[in-house]
């Protein structure tokens, strides 16, 4: 039978991998926000969102196609946003000389960004010529 000590042994103290690497070094807040940006800025999240948004407009903004030339540029303009913010991340922990961590999320929010700008651009190259009249 083992006897066990009643009073916490020395060796009981702060682990050494459980403090930081760097003392001072911080997560950049801008690279956490690089994930939900790069998610957020998909083109299909962003088409599903004109449905009822559609739905609670007046009747004549949507006939008149001001609702559609609104929506296009408005996902666009999110898109380019949503890009900006993990390019900016990115800069951020690079120029801080390793003040900040939080590259792999910065790279990780532009990959998914860039991502959904390649599906983008494959979509429009592959249904360019649709709904146009033959000839």
């Amino acid at each position: 039978m083992t006897h066990l000590p009643s009073e916490p042994s020395d060796s009981a103290g702060t682990l050494p991998y459980s403090t930081a690497d760097v003392p001072g070094r911080r997560l950049s807040r801008l690279a956490v926000a690089a994930i939900p940006a790069g998610v957020l800025c998909c083109p299909c999240l962003l088409s599903a969102l004109v449905g009822p948004v559609r739905a609670h407009l007046p009747r004549a903004l949507v006939d008149a196609g001001v609702f559609t030339w609104l929506s296009v540029w408005g996902e666009f303009t999110l898109m380019v946003a949503a890009t900006a913010v993990p390019i900016a991340a990115v800069a951020r922990v690079w120029a801080s000389r390793g003040r900040r961590s939080g590259m792999a999320l910065a790279v990780t929010g532009l990959s998914l960004s860039l991502t959904w700008w390649l599906l983008l651009i494959l979509f429009l190259l592959t249904f360019r010529g649709w709904g146009a009249a033959p000839g």
